[in-house]
């Protein structure tokens, strides 16, 4: 297009010819001379006959530079319009290059799709004259040009960029391949070549083509409209050569790894789970699963007997022995169809301790805290061995410490059969709860109804309405029944044929009736009557657990069953809130931003982040969220580990995220034919080519007829008649003029 506005330019020279006819204007002066009067011009009709003549010589001279112009820019007769592109001129190509994950598939045997669109590059430098130019745009999640312009075939540059892509492997996040077209565009308007080519070289897979959104294509490659309801720049041809993976291949896939248990504290053994898959042929061949623990390989276990279709699950045991962040994975050493499918990994918090606060409802310190004790003792069981204790660490205070209590040093606080809270009490373990932590209230002997039906109501804890006089069952006691066994408090407990709970009875309990539809009734009476309720507390995480019964055992039997510690453990672990989702919540699709919060910005010192694949760090800084200091960081479309060390300081130990493939990725659809046949009739391809077909394209001129060897007819007739007309001119100048007397 520069060239072209360039040549263009030239028609500045047609006024040469008007500025020569204007200088060389004769001027006269009339002189008034009697004897005239008696002269009569004997040719007057010949004179405005040579006027007209020296317009017509001055409109030829014209005439004929401008199609010398014209003819020199060479421009094309299109179907619909003419554009200045030369077949036999210099072409700006801009290779597409699809660099997602799914690009790993092998497309023959030990070349992935990728390593094929690479030789592909090479193919169709091949077919380019040395004239010609190239730019290379790799299609990721965000495009990546190599350069910010085409370079010439024999420059030096473009060899060093062609070296480059051989030693690139294939990308690991999604690919805009609508987005990447608008950036090889842009790449191209600043070339100087006459022709423009996009080369699209893909595996076809549908969903990075945007089918269907006409208006990302017609940005992409619009005529300058931002809105993308422009016209398509027709100087602009787009092809897309497909490199297509081999269906044929084998494959094995590690499932997403599971953790069993979900808290995993020091000294506890842990297991990892996960399932291999086998899709295509059976592979000949004996799979090594390696555990890798904090980088380092720990067990391996050997699958021979995969069939197509078929799957095996796997379990490798761990004991950590540290507290704090860390990182697992579980890769199948095998060489696949594709390999990005054949590891997956896991960021894990080991909890040291879970402190947990007990609000008896005795009113003083004094005393051994009756009511409480059975609590107590479920969170730390007596079978648990010295280098093996529970997470779990309670600590006991009567209703009249809990002024002073800090409760956001708890991970979670049980209220256990209090008559009433002090409003600023309640108040503090309100905003404790919004915060994204838990609270439990054990009803009881004290409790005052109008505790539960307007205290914990106006708080915003949960909405019900209590009888006046709890129900007390002399004989026949009904037993407890699971409401929702789905549930993470008790889905343990229900494990297998036979519940926990089995045979457990109520005596006595406070009839409840919840009035909102966010509670949810998990544990119930064979008549249906609530016994343990749970809902949701503000936007953070935070829940509150309502027992209708007490946990002492005079109302129950719950305590004195199988079901009561683990009851009581996964309960306090549901409402275990920040530290539950530091446990579980660090794994997560690559693309989402890592968020780090709810911390003191005292401890934090120049923050930063790495993936483990490399060696630079990213410099976070605190900012404010929702009024909360908050780290974060959104540049996570490279899937893998991640490490956050809050502080510069060698000691400090790191945080890890582990992100792992796009599950989109996966998804082996490809683009139909109807999808081709939508992307040709909106004009944003051309042509689907093959790589035997590189050349032609080369060739292509776009499809027009260059008008050029006309143009040079044209400028041969008019330099003769511009000849002829100044040879008749040149004879009037120097013929004798004639002259008769009246």
């Amino acid at each position: 297009m520069f060239l072209m506005m360039s040549m263009l330019g030239g028609l500045i020279t047609i006024s040469i010819p008007v500025i020569i006819h204007l200088l060389h204007r004769q001027k006269t002066t009339p002189i008034k001379w009697g004897a005239m009067q008696f002269l009569v011009e004997s040719q007057l009709q010949h004179k405005r006959r040579r006027f007209v003549e020296h317009w017509l010589l001055m409109l030829a001279r014209v005439a004929l530079l401008a199609l010398l112009v014209f003819a020199l820019a060479r421009p094309m007769l299109n179907a619909d319009l003419v554009t200045p592109m030369m077949g036999n001129a210099s072409t700006d190509v801009a290779i597409v290059i699809d660099h997602s994950l799914s690009t790993g598939r092998l497309a023959e045997p030990g070349k992935t799709v990728f390593a094929k669109a690479i030789d592909t590059v090479d193919q169709i430098a091949g077919s380019m004259k040395g004239t010609d130019s190239m730019a290379i745009v790799l299609a990721e999640h965000t495009p990546r040009a190599i350069a910010d312009r085409a370079y010439p075939m024999n420059s030096s540059e473009l060899g060093n960029i062609r070296k480059s892509l051989k030693e690139m492997k294939p990308g690991l996040t999604d690919a805009n391949l609508v987005d990447a077209v608008r950036t090889a565009r842009d790449v191209l308007n600043r070339g100087r070549g006459i022709n423009k080519k996009i080369i699209i070289i893909s595996d076809e897979q549908k969903i990075g083509w945007q089918i269907d959104n006409a208006a990302a294509w017609k940005l992409a490659l619009g005529n300058g409209a931002g809105d993308g309801a422009g016209d398509i720049d027709r100087n602009i041809a787009v092809f897309n050569l497909p490199v297509a993976p081999d269906a044929s291949m084998s494959n094995v896939s590690v499932s997403a790894l599971e953790l069993q248990p979900n808290i995993i504290s020091p000294n506890h053994p842990i297991d990892f789970v996960v399932t291999i898959s086998q899709s295509g042929p059976v592979l000949s061949q004996v799979v090594a699963v390696t555990l890798n623990v904090d980088g380092t390989d720990t067990s391996k276990q050997a699958v021979s007997d995969l069939s197509t279709g078929g799957s095996r699950t796997l379990r490798f045991s761990h004991t950590f022995k540290t507290a704090g962040s860390h990182f697992a994975s579980i890769r199948a050493d095998v060489k696949d169809g594709f390999e990005a499918d054949n590891v997956s990994s896991v960021a894990l918090n080991v909890i040291d301790r879970l402190p947990i606060l007990i609000i008896d409802g005795q009113l003083t310190s004094a005393g051994n805290f009756r009511s409480s004790q059975f609590l107590n003792a479920a969170m730390q069981p007596e079978e648990d061995s010295a280098t093996a204790a529970s997470v779990l660490a309670p600590k006991m205070i009567s209703l009249s410490d809990a002024a002073a209590a800090n409760f956001n040093e708890y991970a979670a606080v049980v209220v256990n059969d209090v008559p009433r809270l002090p409003s600023d009490v309640l108040t503090r373990l309100a905003d404790y709860a919004k915060a994204g932590h838990g609270v439990c209230f054990v009803l009881g002997g004290k409790t005052l109804p109008t505790f539960v039906n307007e205290s914990l109501s106006s708080a915003g804890f949960l909405s019900v309405l209590l009888d006046p006089v709890p129900i007390k069952i002399e004989k026949d006691a009904p037993t407890i029944s699971v409401a929702d066994p789905s549930h993470r408090m008790i889905s343990l407990l229900t494990q297998g044929d036979r519940s926990a709970l089995t045979g457990v009875v109520v005596t006595q309990y406070w009839k409840i009736k919840p009035n909102t539809d966010d509670v949810r009734t998990i544990l119930k009476t064979a008549g249906g009557d609530p016994v343990v309720l749970d809902r949701p507390v503000g936007n953070s995480g935070g829940r509150v657990v309502l027992w209708s019964t007490s946990a002492d055992g005079k109302w129950n039997t719950i305590p004195l069953s199988n079901g009561f510690v683990p009851l009581i453990q996964e309960t306090l672990f549901h409402l275990a809130g920040p530290q539950i989702v530091a446990t579980q919540g660090r794994n997560f699709d690559a693309g989402k931003p890592i968020v780090y919060s709810n911390f003191d910005p005292k401890l934090i010192k120049n923050p930063a982040i790495r993936h483990l694949s490399e060696t630079g760090v990213t410099q976070l800084a605190v900012t404010p969220i929702n009024g909360r200091p908050t780290l974060k960081y959104d540049k996570t479309f490279l899937p893998g580990m991640y490490e956050l060390k809050l502080s510069n300081d060698e000691k400090s130990q790191p945080i890890y995220y582990s992100l792992g493939i796009d599950s989109k990725e996966l998804d082996q659809t490809a683009l139909a034919p109807k999808d081709i046949d939508w992307l040709k009739d909106n004009g944003f391809i051309k042509a689907r080519i093959s790589a035997d077909k590189v050349g032609l394209v080369m060739t292509d001129s776009g499809g027009g007829r260059e008008l050029w060897p006309l143009l040079a007819f044209a400028v041969l007739g008019f330099l003769v008649l511009e000849t002829l007309m100044t040879y008749r001119m040149m004879r009037h100048q120097t013929a004798k003029p004639t002259m008769s007397f009246a």
